[in-house]
């Protein structure tokens, strides 16, 4: 829990969790019930909504439960003269202090833009922070509300316009070509569901074959996530992520 100011140590606004364990994912909380901030889900390796976790601190971190059976996040310096403390700041950053031999090292806050903010662009919305504005509907969908979206309030979303013509197709090539719409580099939506032994081809084609599904993606680490409600919380990066097939 962060503290109410940085000179208030009494317990502020935000609180942060692991949530969804099944591709666990940390959540920042506003007053204990308002998703703030999330890292999108842990493959092994990396958060796939974290890209910065690619460059610095790849190695050291660990999920898995302790003794009694429940999960914790750690980290762990190569250096054994190091250690760090990781805070949630009062305004809801994540932040880390460094420790070389008792001493501080380096205080670090990570940064966040608009787009890091939980379901800024709404249902079916995409954040971009290198584009103005920096929401934008997919292809085939437009704004909900397009008033409040010219007036830069984008929490309505985006709703689809092109009807979906749901069923199958035996050829793989045909689904990925004709049938998706691939997006780059994405932080993938909330509420990501799992098709255990699943390949990339079979992911595909197994939510086009679900007339409920409504989007895919495919991490080697995780395997296949796909998603049948809404699309919350997405955003383009630079780097990393994931593809996202919708």
């Amino acid at each position: 829990m962060s503290w109410k100011s940085s000179s208030d140590p009494s317990s502020g606004y935000f609180t942060g969790s692991l949530e969804r364990l099944d591709a666990p994912e940390v959540y920042f909380w506003y007053n204990k019930t308002k998703p703030y901030w999330r890292t999108g889900p842990w493959n092994g390796r990396v958060f796939l909504g974290s890209p910065r976790m690619s460059t610095e601190y790849l190695y050291g971190w660990r999920f898995e439960p302790n003794d009694s059976g429940i999960p914790y996040l750690t980290y762990n310096f190569e250096n054994p003269s190091m250690f760090g403390v990781l805070t949630i700041s009062p305004h809801g950053t994540l932040k880390l202090v460094e420790f070389l031999n008792k001493k501080i090292f380096l205080e670090l806050e990570v940064d966040q833009n608009k787009c890091d903010l939980y379901g800024t662009c709404g249902p079916f919305g995409s954040c971009d922070n290198s584009t103005l504005p920096i929401c934008s509907c997919f292809e085939g969908f437009e704004p909900r509300n397009p008033e409040e979206w010219n007036r830069e309030n984008w929490t309505s979303g985006c709703v689809r316009n092109v009807q979906l013509n749901c069923g199958k197709l035996n050829n793989t090539s045909d689904v990925q070509q004709d049938r998706f719409r691939v997006y780059q580099n994405m932080q993938v939506p909330d509420f990501a569901k799992r098709l255990l032994g699943s390949d990339q081809d079979r992911c595909g084609t197994s939510c086009l074959g679900n007339c409920s599904c409504l989007a895919y993606a495919y991490d080697p680490y995780i395997g296949c996530m796909y998603w049948n409600s809404d699309l919350i919380d997405l955003q383009k990066f630079p780097n990393g992520g994931v593809d996202l097939f919708i």
